[in-house]
């Protein structure tokens, strides 16, 4: 497996065209979105992935890329240290203890409980019935032929948007109330992180609940398992909206101009 180096990294993020900041806070489903060539995260993947195009280790190995970041970020860690005469040495393992302790914190927020709830309830409605969702297509597009082709495929995308937004607000919600909690909010950069994450959180509840009304109109007999996540991703809405008004201004890098 071939491996970007630090002056690989560092060249690629001189690239005029890349707009600082503007992956911290995206939905990372970079197939969809139209600003990668603006994204220093896409370009660095896509410099990985071309250099070992014909190297399969590197394909077998889905954590390869990260591994090759994480070499490249502790190299110029080191950097920094040395510049600025800081021991790393001298960095003990409170500070893990301290991480665990503000991830628990995060994870028992009111905020975060609603957005695992969703995400469990999602992943066993969607294990249970998904033979019933895709059976019960097959038979209408038998009978209906070509009518029935763009509700199908309105339905695949629909079903596609809450696969990938379940995991992602769970994730985001968290992380959101991690720096809440931890953080100085008066910081610009504790106030970003905060309300840059909050926002692709009130999107991706957004695009769910638009996406889970498309289903219930198809499978209307379905109503019972559909409604309560429904209103659990409501009570994620209200809450951002009520509780941090600042997130539907805030602006992100690149993606809200």
């Amino acid at each position: 497996m071939k491996k970007l180096s630090k002056d690989d990294f560092l060249n690629l993020r001189r690239n005029p065209e890349i707009i600082p900041g503007i992956h911290n806070y995206c939905d990372r489903w970079c197939e969809k979105c139209p600003k990668t060539s603006h994204c220093s995260v896409f370009i660095t993947e896509e410099a990985f992935n071309e250099i070992n195009s014909k190297e399969p280790d590197a394909s077998e190995n889905p954590f390869a890329l990260m591994e090759n970041m994480f070499e490249i970020t502790q190299s110029l860690i080191e950097d920094m240290a040395e510049k600025h005469v800081f021991d790393l040495s001298g960095i003990t393992e409170d500070v893990s203890v301290q991480a665990e302790n503000e991830f628990e914190q995060a994870r028992n927020h009111p905020l975060s409980r609603k957005g695992n709830d969703y995400f469990k309830a999602v992943d066993v409605l969607l294990k249970g019935n998904g033979n019933y969702f895709a059976e019960t297509a097959e038979r209408q597009l038998m009978i209906f032929g070509e009518r029935e082709e763009s509700k199908l495929l309105t339905l695949k995308e629909s079903f596609e948007t809450i696969r990938w937004y379940c995991t992602l607000l769970a994730a985001k919600l968290h992380r959101a109330m991690g720096t809440y909690l931890d953080d100085d909010i008066d910081e610009e950069f504790t106030r970003d992180e905060l309300f840059g994450t909050l926002k692709v959180s009130f999107i991706a509840t957004q695009r769910s609940m638009v996406a889970w009304a498309k289903v219930l109109e198809y499978f209307p007999d379905k109503e019972d398992t559909i409604l309560p996540l429904l209103v659990t991703l409501e009570q994620i809405y209200k809450t951002i909206i009520i509780t941090f008004p600042q997130t539907i201004t805030y602006k992100r890098p690149g993606l809200d101009d």
